[in-house]
């Protein structure tokens, strides 16, 4: 039998790959800047958007941890890659591929996922919210994956045509269409 990592063995790795990069300020996506604007707004009770068309979840989040600083905004950042990192992991294996934990970790080790998820942007909010919408509709707990799915539609918009493959695709079964629908 393969062996298997446990989630929090998932987590622990992603912890020890990302705590040393939340420390190295608000990172280099080009949109921080407008999100921890967005959050500043926010806190005065004068919302307007990040960038069209917003993502409010996002900014909402910075807007609570900005006056905490980078690094609080961060971790929260590399908690939610934490939550992917897991959620990816029993994707696969709800898939019925005991490897999960492999393939968890090959996506970890990317350069682009640390990057993203270590410091203040949209992406992984958006994907940890959509991977575990996914979890959630794959066990048939569709209210909850449908809030997840649009807190992950409300982090980054683009989430929306993610959603729409992924529910083709579950869709494909003729035994899940009514649970996609």
């Amino acid at each position: 039998m393969t062996p298997r990592l446990t989630d929090w063995s998932l987590l622990l790795i992603t912890a020890a790959v990302t705590l040393p990069l939340v420390w190295m300020g608000y990172g280099t996506d080009i949109d921080a800047g407008y999100l921890l604007e967005a959050g500043e707004r926010i806190r005065s009770w004068d919302y307007a958007l990040s960038r069209k068309p917003g993502v409010p979840v996002v900014e909402a989040i910075v807007a609570a941890l900005g006056p905490l600083g980078h690094v609080a905004v961060n971790l929260a950042t590399a908690a939610a890659l934490g939550a992917v990192v897991v959620g990816c992991a029993r994707l696969v294996r709800v898939w019925g591929h005991a490897n999960g934990d492999v393939v968890a970790l090959a996506f970890l080790a990317s350069p682009v996922t640390l990057i993203a998820g270590t410091s203040t942007g949209d992406f992984v909010w958006a994907l940890a919210l959509f991977v575990w919408g996914a979890l959630a509709h794959l066990r048939d707990r569709s209210v909850v994956a449908g809030v997840l799915f649009a807190l992950a539609i409300g982090s980054r918009s683009t989430t929306a045509a993610i959603l729409a493959a992924f529910l083709v695709a579950d869709g494909w079964d003729r035994g899940a269409r009514r649970r996609c629908l």
